[in-house]
């Protein structure tokens, strides 16, 4: 009786076995992709496992169904959105961004409205966390460019500069250029009240996508992307910088022209220690470009440096 119990052990064993065994076969077959092999496995009758046909059956199909693998590949390999990524689709953006992205999904998300989320259940995100880096990171390009291009302009005037580059204005207008509002996913109800043109909505995509430029390719891709876009339409707002500070838009010009800063020489001092009175010439190349008068030397400077812009052809109005 013992041995009969110890040989009805042994053979549930046996038996547990190789229904483990078999169904880890399974488990590689259908994951190799052998769906020949995997339909076998799942019918077999083979080594005594007729009595374990059903749950055997059930443990392969718990353990990896082909279903759940295709749904592991699609989550790999899609957008936002739920659906399956087209990297070619965003070609034409990226060829506008002077970005090529390596992670595409970033880009499907920053492109991706809190309403399609809403609305779909299978979404489980939107562009509002890259919204919030990319505001950041915008701020910090804009604001070292404008501290290294006006070196002579004080805070106020940079905080003008910077607020009138990233405004929301400014940047409805970069991402309708870019037609931004064609390549978000947005709900129905967004759809229909005219979500894709509405400036704040372009705003914050074009601060999701420079969010999500700097996630793929950092620091560098985002410089690359602010110069593209913003750097352009900086002239505009020149006028009341150079008012404000002609000497560092001069220098800028002297810069890019003859590879060299203005300088400065005072020609004429005169007046009571209280009040004197300073004749300042700027050369430029070597010439003299300009003449400026003032109580104090930065004012003459800055006077000689507007008369310098009007003399090279870079008044406001040449603007």
């Amino acid at each position: 009786m013992r041995e009969k119990g110890r040989n009805s052990k042994r053979h549930l064993a046996a038996h547990t076995q190789a229904l483990f065994c078999h169904s880890f076969a399974c488990k590689r077959s259908i994951v190799k992709g052998n769906p020949g092999t995997a339909w076998a496995c799942r019918h077999s009758h083979h080594a005594g496992l007729y009595a374990y046909r059903s749950e055997h059956a059930e443990i392969c199909s718990l353990a990896v169904s082909p279903a759940r693998l295709g749904t592991r590949k699609r989550a790999a390999g899609t957008t936002a959105g739920g659906g399956h990524l087209n990297k070619k689709r965003y070609r034409p953006l990226e060829k506008k961004l002077g970005y090529r992205f390596k992670k595409s999904n970033l880009l499907a998300m920053a492109l991706t409205h809190r309403s399609f989320r809403f609305e779909n259940d299978g979404v489980d995100t939107d562009n509002q966390r890259l919204e919030f880096l990319g505001d950041a990171i915008l701020g910090m390009l804009a604001a070292t460019h404008l501290y290294r291009v006006f070196e002579e302009s004080d805070e106020g005037v940079l905080t003008r500069l910077r607020s009138r580059l990233t405004s929301g204005k400014m940047l409805a207008r970069i991402a309708a250029s870019l037609e931004l509002g064609q390549e978000l996913d947005i709900g129905k109800g967004e759809e229909r009240t005219g979500g894709r043109s509405r400036p704040s909505n372009l705003a914050d995509a074009l601060e999701s996508v420079l969010g999500a430029v700097y996630l793929d390719g950092g620091l560098k891709a985002a410089e690359k992307v602010f110069a593209k876009l913003f750097l352009p339409v900086l002239d505009e707002y020149r006028i009341d910088a150079w008012h404000d500070n002609p000497k560092g838009r001069l220098q800028e010009v002297s810069q890019q022209k003859w590879r060299a800063a203005p300088r400065y020489r005072v020609v004429e001092e005169s007046g009571p220690a209280h009040e004197r009175n300073f004749v300042i010439d700027v050369f430029l190349n070597g010439t003299v470009a300009g003449r400026g008068e003032g109580t104090s030397k930065r004012t003459a400077e800055m006077n000689a440096a507007l008369s310098a812009m009007k003399s090279i052809g870079g008044s406001d109005q040449d603007e």
